[in-house]
């Protein structure tokens, strides 16, 4: 009986079984719905400007400007434009004419380039440029054979053709001379101070045998400066350039080095005539290659750097100088040379594409040089077989 109570009482004490409850859903993080493959290619966006971009704000005056050029260009070249391709939007139907008229261009002249001008007096214009390349060449003048010659009183009226040849390319079209300010000089400055320090610490014993200058090359350097100021005093002189015709139309050759000199010369009186106030800086155009960074000097190739009066070709001193050069050159992205620069800011009846004056410049530079080596080296036979 007891048991039988017990296993009521089991029994009446059984309840409905109770689920769990289920725990409360922790919060997911939203997410942005994953994009659809290439849907940027159903949108179109309108072009915008910046608003600190003074040449674009102003929309009237710079499209006016910037199509009236295009007429011009595209009258002066004999091209037609796609209108249909042309956005009419603001600035976007700029910059689609522009990329147009580039292609244009290219298909007919590799050689010259369309860019889009602005400064504080000209408005949005196109312009062209075609560059005359001078390559790797260095046009160097050297003084001190001509100063040899007049030391000692060889060919005097040679010497004076060549001292009003010198007058008029320094003075007239401007041709750097060997003298304080120049590149070469700066050059050759800064290798004096160091050869300066080198041979200072030699004398005093504070370097090594083996890296102790042999020579006092700061002592050499200072002696070319000095030359070169008396040479450039002589070439300075007013009658130099007074008498450049007439002193090359009375010389008489008396050697084949002095026939070439003369028809250098002769050369020299025509450019002079053609161009009587045409200098070097003329059409020298300076640019950068990034317009949005900020112009730096450090590595600019200027005209100075490869066309200038130098005292001498054979020393150490003008190598350290061109391997100077050939340094700036490797790490140059700017280079100063003639360009034949064309304004579309008024129609124009003939494309002006060439350099008749450089053109004749340079390649008479380099005869010039050859005819005054060709000249010492005249001489220094002549003196031998005395």
């Amino acid at each position: 009986m007891e048991r039988s109570k017990q296993r009521r009482r089991i029994r009446l004490s059984n309840q409905p079984v109770t689920r769990r409850a289920r725990s409360a859903r922790s919060a997911q993080p939203q997410r942005t719905p994953e994009p659809i493959a290439n849907g940027f290619l159903n949108h179109s966006f309108q072009a915008v400007a910046a608003e600190n971009q003074d040449g674009l704000t102003n929309r009237g005056s710079t499209e006016n400007s910037f199509f009236a050029s295009v007429d011009y260009f595209t009258q002066l070249h004999g091209l037609t434009l796609d209108e249909s391709k042309i956005s009419d939007t603001y600035p976007l139907n700029i910059h689609q004419t522009y990329q147009q008229l580039v292609n244009l261009l290219h298909k007919k002249r590799h050689d010259m380039t369309l860019v889009i001008v602005q400064d504080e007096v000209t408005p949005p214009t196109l312009a062209t440029y075609v560059r005359h390349e001078m390559g790797m060449t260095i046009y160097f003048i050297p003084l001190r054979p001509v100063w040899d010659l007049i030391e000692a009183k060889a060919c005097p009226a040679a010497t004076n053709v060549l001292l009003s040849i010198f007058h008029y390319l320094n003075r007239v079209v401007n041709v750097p001379g060997f003298k304080e300010g120049s590149y070469v000089h700066y050059e050759m400055e800064a290798i004096a101070d160091n050869y300066d320090q080198d041979w200072q610490d030699h004398v005093a014993g504070s370097e090594s045998e083996d890296d102790s200058p042999d020579y006092d090359y700061g002592k050499d350097i200072a002696e070319q400066f000095r030359l070169g100021d008396a040479m450039h005093t002589l070439i300075d002189l007013p009658d130099n350039l007074t008498q450049l015709i007439s002193r090359i139309e009375s010389f008489t050759p008396a050697s084949k080095a002095e026939e070439q000199l003369k028809e250098v010369a002769d050369r020299v009186v025509s450019l002079y005539q053609q161009y009587p106030e045409r200098t070097i800086w003329d059409n020298l155009l300076r640019y950068n290659i990034d317009p949005t960074e900020e112009e730096s000097d450090e590595y600019e190739i200027g005209h100075d750097h490869y066309l200038s009066f130098v005292w001498n070709f054979n020393d150490y001193i003008l190598e350290s100088v061109i391997e100077s050069i050939n340094h700036n050159l490797q790490n140059s992205c700017e280079f100063d040379e003639p360009t034949a620069f064309q304004l579309f800011n008024q129609p124009h009846t003939e494309v002006y594409d060439t350099l008749p004056f450089e053109s004749l410049l340079f390649p008479l530079l380099c005869d010039l040089v050859d005819s005054i080596n060709d000249l010492t080296t005249d001489y220094e036979k002549r003196k031998q077989q005395l």
